[in-house]
């Protein structure tokens, strides 16, 4: 179906989600076309980000690694009833408006708020290396670009997550997916890692675009403070069973999604009722 679409000249439809909600499909971009080619793409992650979220009135998330909006875009339709505000930071200027796309056509302008720009530990300027086949591979580098993850170039402005929460407010999550620049995010979130009010932290963990970004898990997991970690799900039929604690975090080599919660006793209680809820709606959706 998807040949015969691009055959014809189309660029973007509406199709429904692993989650059973609105999306739309960008062909001619790998992770564009994955939520309707396999129903699983990004779901664990998603359910567990609104389960944890729609906790709080007015919840705010900061996704950092916005690509062309599949995540923002379901977690804003699972958690309109909570009013949330979605500022999704995708820096590409092609990817991004993919982006602006998917928010007009499903009419989310009121929860999500599409922002061009990187996220780093230092205003500025970041390169950002890119193929338009698949947009999820894009990297920032500070000296060569890297051919394995694009054969294009894109400028963009940098703020760091504090000048960002300095005008948000401070966030309720952050979901951070940017192929190995991780804790250069982090570095620039200081301020908020410390706060009392902490949020949770939703983020890809990648051994090999980490160390591609000069960086290491050790080096990314020393950045959070107080935290304890739990496991979302992979790419290699779950690994470790979702909900997890992981208790040695630096030892996984592979490629996985990992939730982060503040050790205080009320995130942890939060975070007990969002993996008991999040086990019963994955149950349902995959049965």
């Amino acid at each position: 179906m998807i040949r015969l679409l691009k055959a014809i000249g189309i660029k973007q439809f509406r199709a429904q989600s692993g989650i059973n909600k609105p999306f739309i499909c960008h062909l001619g971009d790998f992770i564009g076309e994955a939520p309707f080619v396999n129903a699983d793409v990004c779901r664990a992650e998603i359910i567990t980000m609104a389960t944890w979220c729609e906790q709080f009135e007015a919840p705010i998330i900061v996704d950092v690694g916005g690509n062309c909006g599949f995540v923002a875009t379901q977690i804003a339709l699972l958690l309109q009833n909570k009013h949330p505000l979605v500022f999704s930071f995708e820096p590409v200027p092609y990817t991004f408006q993919r982006l602006i796309h998917s928010v007009n056509s499903l009419k989310l302008e009121e929860y999500v708020l599409p922002v061009c720009m990187a996220l780093s530990n230092a205003a500025g300027l970041a390169r950002i290396s890119y193929f338009e086949s698949n947009t999820m591979l894009a990297q920032v580098f500070e000296r060569q670009p890297n051919e394995r993850v694009g054969d294009r170039v894109a400028l963009a402005g940098v703020l760091t997550l504090d000048e960002v929460a300095g005008t948000t407010g401070m966030p309720t999550l952050i979901k951070i997916d940017v192929e190995g620049h991780e804790a250069k995010v982090l570095e620039g979130a200081k301020n908020i890692l410390s706060s009392e009010a902490a949020p949770a932290i939703c983020f890809e963990l990648n051994p090999i675009t980490l160390l591609e970004s000069d960086t290491s898990v050790s080096k990314l997991i020393s950045l959070f403070v107080n935290y304890e970690f739990f496991y979302i799900d992979d790419f290699e039929g779950q690994r470790m069973r979702f909900g997890e604690k992981l208790c040695d975090i630096q030892k996984i080599d592979w490629v996985c999604n990992v939730f982060a919660v503040p050790s205080t006793g009320l995130a942890q209680e939060r975070w007990r009722t969002t993996v008991a809820k999040a086990k019963e709606v994955l149950r349902f959706l995959r049965n």
